[in-house]
């Protein structure tokens, strides 16, 4: 679905997803602040998303964090 894995960079599937998913949590939650990060789990047998937004105006914090791995 998201291109073949390399281990050196993403794909262009993967970063068009990763640029979607960007736009849809601006759109819903309109944050000033966003800081991602992702851990592969080596070999792409799994990895880890972590997402967490600010929004100044009303001092709120947001945090999405998913992770999938292939048995």
């Amino acid at each position: 679905m998201l291109g073949r894995y390399t281990p050196d960079s993403p794909s262009g599937y993967a970063v068009a997803a990763a640029h979607h998913l960007e736009r849809l949590l601006y759109a819903d939650l309109g944050y000033d602040l966003i800081h991602v990060h992702t851990e592969d789990w080596n070999h792409g047998m799994g990895m880890e998303l972590q997402v967490v937004m600010a929004r100044k105006r009303d001092n709120n914090l947001f945090s999405l964090e998913s992770s999938w791995q292939v048995d």
